[in-house]
């Protein structure tokens, strides 16, 4: 799943109304990797189902790095931890006790960033887009076509490999 939007799109809120709504239902306890541009409450709220968003992911785990966890210290610290929602603790504890663990799970968010450097500088890719697309609405139907041909792509290499190994 994919969204698109102008500049002034903030990508938690995004997430949050556009993507987590349509996502396929997701176990309770399944993981969904970010980064830490999307470490917010309503956010981690949304993901776990505690809020009446239509179509949540019923307990899903929002894993990212932590911003600013290490300015709140003391009677702070403890305010700040309160008025986290409960998944947002526990992932801060996490972080606290098992930050290797977290670091090995964030890797496979990784391969996403290589989707999108692949998508972006590879010949055909979306960099450099033509001057006719232009516009918010032929934005999006660059990008989708071009997400479209990429895992056509794939799919073709897949295909091509099992061949020749049977």
């Amino acid at each position: 799943m994919w969204s698109v939007t102008g500049l002034g799109g903030d990508e938690k809120t995004v997430a949050r109304v556009a993507l987590l709504p349509h996502a396929p239902p997701l176990a309770a306890g399944a993981v969904v990797l970010a980064d830490s541009n999307y470490d917010s409450a309503p956010l981690h709220r949304a993901a776990a189902g505690q809020t009446g968003v239509t179509g949540t992911t019923g307990g899903a785990w929002l894993v990212h790095p932590l911003r600013g966890q290490r300015r709140a210290r003391g009677r702070f610290r403890q305010r700040e931890l309160r008025q986290m929602p409960t998944s947002r603790r526990a992932l801060v504890e996490l972080w606290e006790r098992r930050p290797q663990l977290v670091r090995r799970a964030m890797k496979w968010r990784n391969q996403v960033e290589r989707v999108f450097a692949v998508l972006t500088c590879t010949a055909g890719g979306l960099a450099a887009l033509p001057a006719w697309v232009r516009g918010l609405e032929r934005v999006r139907r660059w990008v989708g076509t071009k997400v479209i041909l990429y895992n056509a792509r794939l799919a073709a290499r897949e295909r091509l490999r099992q061949a020749a190994v049977t």
